[in-house]
């Protein structure tokens, strides 16, 4: 079991606000500088930002550069649209703060097929810790979590390389609290506790992350499957696709890291 030092200097980049959640209790202990992609503003269009402020303010936990950067909607098009060059500011804003934060470990979104928001989220990661792999010579340690474990996308089996945090009691209530506070998200804080338990949530791991994301040829994503029925219901106009929409943004990352 690999064991993490408080002094170790450490950066977390979520997809969504809230998503810190998951991971209270790593934040907790190392109080990584933070960032995220987007503001979590759903179909509502109302953020959700504010409430992960006020989290990480509680823990301690310093904000990035990239600090909501895109809408759910302003993200999503850009998938829609292929459009490389914001989501390349982005890899290079963060980048740079690792650069100067001197960051030794990195821990992202997993890529799951669950969400594309955290499937860019992890590719995005991969990028920027790349780019600075390439400009200082220094690599740093690379992690991401599961967001929907219980839905069987574990995207790798968890070794002994793994972070593992077994909360205290005291933490772990710390953590069903912030989570069931989080009004924006109550509902799926509910759907989770009612399928695991509040006992599920003592543990927590962070998987060792060997690169890019890989998928074979036939992979389709699970959001694929719910955009072609909110299709059918009119609530999307398009379905965003892994092999239409995401692996051409996948590989011009990769070009521009190779370039760059």
């Amino acid at each position: 079991m690999f064991r993490l030092q408080p002094k170790a200097s450490a950066a977390l980049i979520l997809g969504h606000p809230g998503h810190e959640l998951r991971v209270y209790g790593w934040i907790r202990f190392i109080r990584p500088l933070t960032f995220v992609i987007t503001d979590g503003s759903g179909a509502s269009g109302i953020s959700r930002l504010d409430t992960t402020t006020q989290l990480l303010n509680h823990l301690g936990s310093p904000i990035g550069t990239v600090y909501g950067r895109f809408t759910d909607e302003a993200i999503y098009e850009t998938m829609l649209a292929r459009s490389l060059e914001p989501l390349c500011e982005v890899v290079e804003s963060i980048a740079s703060a690792l650069i100067d934060a001197e960051i030794e470990i990195v821990a992202s979104d997993a890529s799951e097929g669950y969400n594309p928001t955290h499937d860019i989220c992890f590719e995005l990661t991969q990028a920027a810790v790349e780019l600075v792999r390439k400009r200082t010579q220094r690599a740093i340690r690379r992690y991401s979590f599961c967001l929907t474990e219980w839905e069987g996308c574990v995207p790798s089996q968890i070794d002994g390389e793994a972070i593992h945090l077994k909360l205290d009691d005291t933490c772990l209530n710390e953590k069903v609290e912030a989570a069931r506070s989080y009004v924006e998200l109550r509902d799926e804080v509910d759907r989770a506790i009612e399928c695991k338990g509040i006992e599920y949530f003592r543990n927590e791991a962070l998987i060792p992350s060997t690169g890019w994301t890989t998928a074979p040829e036939d992979y389709k994503a699970g959001y694929e499957l719910r955009g072609e029925q909110r299709v059918v219901e009119g609530k999307y106009a398009q379905v965003l696709r892994y092999n239409d929409h995401l692996l051409p943004i996948f590989r011009g990352l990769r070009h521009y890291v190779d370039q760059n």
